[in-house]
């Protein structure tokens, strides 16, 4: 099970990285580009590299899959008339991500294999690489025959890759071929490759080390180098505290630790790391890792004498995972409880959780059961004396262990089932299974000893070449020496040469000493008024240089104003993008979808057309503002003229970092108030407030007398994506936000401006 934890949070973290492209250029900024495109090559291309954007965007939704595809098929379009294959290779790549990511596993992959035929047929290593690549994500590492497939590709993209010079994938490939190698049990080859890795990513910069620090852990605690694991693992945790890591692979990095230390020491120094991975586990929701380290700290607070502190963590981790639960969640929060409650043989307590666990095994296959469940089985059947069952689960201990060849977990079977011969009364088997664990513990020592002596050949090795470079190093700073030494040599031969002919000018110049008086006073005298007319024409450029100040300054502000006005362009780009969208649609909720994420664009589109059309760039008017926002509300959706508004704003500038969230929160409220305060198109109001409240803060009224919100609905759990966006943009103004939920839904935020200037108030009926 712990090995399950590690592939879950270390070879996926892993994989998701090695996924990750060298697309540096925002969304918005390759659609100016596609504006400005001259070719069809560039158009097709830049195609591409939105749709991909769109494929790879964090949290992507289907309707980003959807316009990845649409990209994709204009691109396809456009190549039709160029005929040119690295383009179509290119398609057919990105069409593969995007089919993949949308959950269409087997036509992605014929996708990626006529991308791969075409890259055979061109030379282009970098592109070809990332296909290979692609192509790994298509094979189950949780199989052999996927293992070698996965393998396969991986090793043709890492050659690519090195052909190409791209030696941060170099680096990402490694690092996923050493956790597959020690994922297979092969920890000498895995240690070689992340220790590659390693030194890929310290030659050009690379700071995000964590994770190859926490395989190499993992590697080390697998071979019995706990000492190793402890170092690697704290190496891993003071990387991401560095790097500010919070994510969930830091759950790992704790958890990891904490087996080192528990393997190592037993000192109780594992529980503090036991427990940090727990709370990011919570954090994340990761019931899979909550059950694991629930199992491994619950254990170790019981060998540590604290029973009642053991009970506890079981007891939160039930609380802690979200029903419904799946067959895993139940058999091991159940494992969780029989183990609890057998180490102090409270057996009655313990015998509803061993039905449980009992039952559960049987809907399991005898690989995938864990080990676990079978351990504490028969420890409660060894309490109370029922001698079959004992032996009926050490048995299959050993079998499911010889399953799946693991020598750790073996060894471990025959020490339960000498312990089980031995209660029982079958002391010459018991003594048989010792031998056994013995002979295999032995074999685990041995396995030890050979991979930290290949760990110190691979080191001398390294040693070697680092003195080796060290010798280079040392012969070519003795080579810089003699150079320099020959150019101080050369320096002050010139030098004497130089001195020995000012010498002999001094002499020369004795014998007209005072023609060259003079001549001097001459010249001194042609210097002063040379000066004295530079001082004139610098007073005389005095008045240009303020004329060009006020001409700078009025440039800067006709560049700020365009800037607004492109910005207010880009938006509009982007609305008719998505009204393309539109067209195409025909489910209500994608239609929807489409329509709002219009109208918030819309919202921060006024914003910036304010901004370039006034003489102020800085501060935008909120009365002018609000009622073009509700103007422009009112006429995007249809039926509103039911709606009556009631606008009240006070004569309010805010800058634009505060004028953006506010105008999404007041798009989010007003929209919804249209569309849920009063349904089946009847009659309303709707009423929207901006004032100054008296104690230097800002005021945000939106008010219906609709339905309001449902009985009993949590706000802060709610899953609209509305009111999240609204609670969002309430923490970006720093405002205490409310919903009062009387005679209708009032949404009522207060909150400081950064610079408010309020003169009076005008109501307006619109």
């Amino acid at each position: 099970m712990i090995r399950g934890l590690i592939l879950i949070m270390s070879m996926g973290t892993a994989l998701a990285q090695g996924m990750a492209q060298t697309y540096q250029k925002p969304i918005p900024e390759i659609i100016v580009e596609l504006k400005k495109a001259r070719t069809d090559s560039a158009k097709a291309r830049l195609l591409l590299d939105l749709a991909f954007h769109y494929v790879r965007k964090p949290g992507e939704y289907n309707s980003d899959l959807d316009t990845a595809l649409l990209l994709v098929k204009q691109a396809e379009s456009i190549n039709q008339q160029l005929q040119d294959k690295k383009t179509a290779a290119r398609c057919y790549f990105v069409y593969s991500n995007a089919l993949r990511e949308g959950g269409k596993a087997e036509a992605g992959k014929q996708y990626i294999e006529k991308s791969l035929e075409v890259y055979k047929t061109i030379a282009d290593p970098a592109d070809m690489a990332d296909a290979w690549f692609e192509l790994s994500q298509y094979y189950n590492g949780g199989t052999y025959v996927g293992l070698v497939q996965k393998r396969e590709s991986l090793e043709k993209a890492l050659l690519l890759f090195r052909e190409s010079g791209n030696k941060q994938r170099q680096a990402e490939v490694l690092k996923i071929l050493g956790d597959l190698s020690q994922w297979y049990g092969h920890p000498v080859e895995a240690m070689n490759e992340l220790r590659q890795s390693l030194a890929i990513y310290l030659s050009i910069g690379y700071k995000n080390l964590q994770g190859v620090y926490d395989l190499l852990g993992t590697i080390s605690t697998d071979m019995g180098d706990f000492a190793g694991a402890i170092k690697y693992g704290l190496l891993a945790l003071k990387t991401a505290e560095d790097m500010h890591d919070t994510t969930i692979q830091l759950c790992s990095i704790y958890y990891r630790l904490g087996i080192s230390y528990n393997n190592w020491s037993k000192s109780g120094e594992e529980v503090k790391y036991y427990k940090k991975a727990m709370q990011i586990a919570v954090k994340y929701n990761d019931r899979n890792a909550i059950e694991i380290i629930m199992l491994s700290l619950s254990l170790t607070l019981f060998n540590l004498q604290k029973e009642d502190e053991s009970l506890k963590i079981v007891q939160y981790a039930e609380a802690a995972i979200t029903k419904p639960w799946t067959m895993s969640d139940s058999m091991l929060l159940s494992i969780g409880f029989l183990a609890a409650y057998v180490r102090p043989m409270q057996y009655k307590k313990a015998e509803k959780f061993a039905v449980r666990v009992m039952q559960l095994l049987e809907n399991y296959k005898i690989g995938t059961r864990p080990s676990q469940a079978y351990h504490y089985l028969v420890y409660y059947f060894m309490g109370i004396h029922d001698d079959k069952n004992t032996r009926k689960y050490a048995t299959d201990f050993l079998s499911y262990a010889n399953s799946i060849g693991q020598k750790r977990i073996v060894s471990a079977a025959y020490k339960l089932l000498s312990k089980a011969d031995s209660a029982t009364g079958n002391f010459k088997s018991a003594l048989l299974d010792y031998q056994a664990y013995k002979k295999m513990m032995d074999s685990s020592l041995n396995e030890t000893a050979s991979f930290q002596f290949a760990q110190m050949q691979v080191e001398y090795e390294t040693e070697k070449k680092d003195n080796d470079i060290k010798l280079l190093k040392q012969g070519e700073q003795i080579q810089r020496a003699k150079l320099v030494q020959t150019r101080t040599t050369n320096s002050i031969v010139i030098t004497g040469i130089i001195l020995l002919s000012l010498l002999l000018a001094l002499l020369y110049a004795r014998n007209r000493t005072n023609q060259l008086h003079n001549r001097q006073l001459e010249t001194k005298q042609q210097e002063i008024n040379e000066k004295n007319a530079a001082l004139e024409h610098l007073i005389t450029d005095k008045d240009y240089l303020i004329a060009d100040k006020d001409v700078l300054l009025k440039e800067k502000e006709w560049l700020v104003k365009e800037i607004h006005h492109r910005v207010k362009n880009n938006l509009q780009l982007i609305i008719s993008l998505l009204n393309a969208q539109f067209e195409f649609l025909h489910h209500p909720s994608a239609i929807s979808a489409i329509r709002e994420s219009r109208e918030r664009m819309q919202a921060i589109a006024i914003l910036h057309q304010k901004l370039y059309q006034q003489e102020n760039t800085g501060r935008i008017n909120m009365r002018s503002y609000i009622n073009e926002l509700v103007e422009n509300i009112r006429d995007s959706i249809a039926h509103t003229g039911r709606i009556s508004f009631e606008v009240s704003v006070a004569d309010i500038y805010l800058d634009i970092s505060q004028s953006v969230p506010l105008g999404l929160i007041l798009n989010e409220a007003i929209t919804n108030a249209i569309k849920y305060a009063y349904p089946g198109n009847k009659k309303g109001s709707v009423y929207i407030s901006l004032q100054y409240n008296g104690t230097q803060k800002l005021q945000l009224k939106i008010a219906d007398h609709g339905k309001g919100l449902p009985d009993g609905m949590d706000t802060c759990q709610s899953d609209s994506l509305g009111l999240q966006l609204i609670r969002l943009f309430s923490e970006q103004l720093d405002g205490d936000l409310y919903f009062i939920n009387e005679n209708g839904l009032e949404i009522n935020l207060t909150f400081r401006a950064a610079d408010y200037n309020v003169i009076t108030t005008n109501r307006i009926n619109a």
